[in-house]
């Protein structure tokens, strides 16, 4: 494609396959855990789609693309940089908002408006605005609630809305990282995205997604502190979420988000056998999940999520081995 893009640039045929194919390549790079060289793809597409909407501004697909890029900007770069990825959520949402009082009747629009919301919760949650991410996560929630009564078959809606319910439930009250304080609340999201997430495992037992989507959701509910009397249905629910992560990452070797999660899920699990007086195997959960953290942090240095999970479980380790005189 380059060498016919390059002889015809403002074709805007030609101008929408480029952005496609560059921003299925950042998405790539993305899952590769290359979130920097992922976000300069978007930025080298970003004026390329701003012509594109200026050439076809009656044809949704096209202009919707700049708001795209923006918002696809905030969702790979709010870990490494949360408060400039903010500068992209303002212009994205503002062009989104735009679009939807042009096109009101377009679903895959909507869609993509409440994926912009769920990304700029996720940043506002980087930069500890908890009560603004709270929100901007309820409003995600609410619109594809409501698309969903209208598509209740939609695959793509279920399973944004199970991821949506999962960080919404983080951000209420998940125990790894700062949060609102708010556990029943967390746990009634965290449970939404299980029963969900569970029905689309029933329906395609092989969809390989439907299973990892289930996993997340159930590490997400064992991550909130249990109601009393529940610690072990949360450490039954975090063994399954372990479970479906190692097929997960068996079947996807490379993927550093699988192997981040699996570390996590296992230093909960760890917490959760603590918490239940079996040290013995509390310590070998911090080990393990002290042993997923190595290869994200060879290929993600000091910057990576595996840095914050491998001073967790140290510190785990440490008091577990304090309380024991050791």
């Amino acid at each position: 494609l380059r060498p016919i893009y390059e002889a015809r640039p403002a074709d805007p045929d030609l101008m929408l396959r480029w952005i496609q194919i560059e921003d299925a390549h950042a998405d790539v790079l993305y899952r590769f855990g290359e979130s920097s060289a992922s976000g300069r793809l978007y930025e080298t597409v970003l004026p390329v789609a701003h012509r594109l909407g200026q050439l076809r501004p009656t044809d949704v697909t096209a202009a919707k693309q700049e708001a795209l890029q923006h918002l696809w900007l905030v969702e790979v770069l709010h870990l490494d940089d949360p408060a400039g990825t903010l500068q992209h959520s303002e212009p994205g949402m503002a062009l989104m908002r735009a679009l939807l009082l042009r096109f009101p009747q377009d679903k895959l629009l909507r869609e993509d408006y409440a994926a912009g919301l769920s990304g700029v919760a996720s940043a506002l949650t980087e930069a500890d605005q908890l009560d603004r991410a709270a929100e901007a996560f309820q409003q995600a929630i609410e619109m594809r609630e409501k698309m969903l009564l209208d598509d209740p078959h939609n695959v793509t809606v279920q399973r944004n809305l199970i991821v949506a319910n999962g960080n919404y439930a983080v951000v209420l009250g998940g125990s790894w990282a700062l949060n609102l304080g708010r556990s029943a609340d967390a746990r009634a999201a965290a449970g939404r995205a299980v029963t969900l997430a569970r029905a689309m495992v029933a329906a395609e037992p092989r969809d390989a997604n439907a299973r990892y989507d289930l996993a997340m959701s159930l590490s997400r509910l064992g991550s909130v502190d249990p109601a009393p009397g529940e610690a072990a249905q949360s450490l039954a629910n975090l063994e399954e979420a372990i479970a479906l992560m190692e097929a997960a990452w068996k079947a996807n070797p490379k993927s550093l988000q699988i192997l981040n999660q699996l570390a996590v899920a296992r230093q909960l699990r760890g917490t959760r056998l603590e918490s239940l007086g079996r040290r013995d195997e509390a310590e070998q959960q911090y080990l393990a999940s002290l042993a997923a953290t190595t290869v994200p942090f060879e290929r993600e240095g000091l910057k990576g999520r595996a840095t914050v999970q491998a001073m967790v479980d140290r510190d785990l380790l440490a008091l577990l081995y304090a309380s024991e005189g050791d």
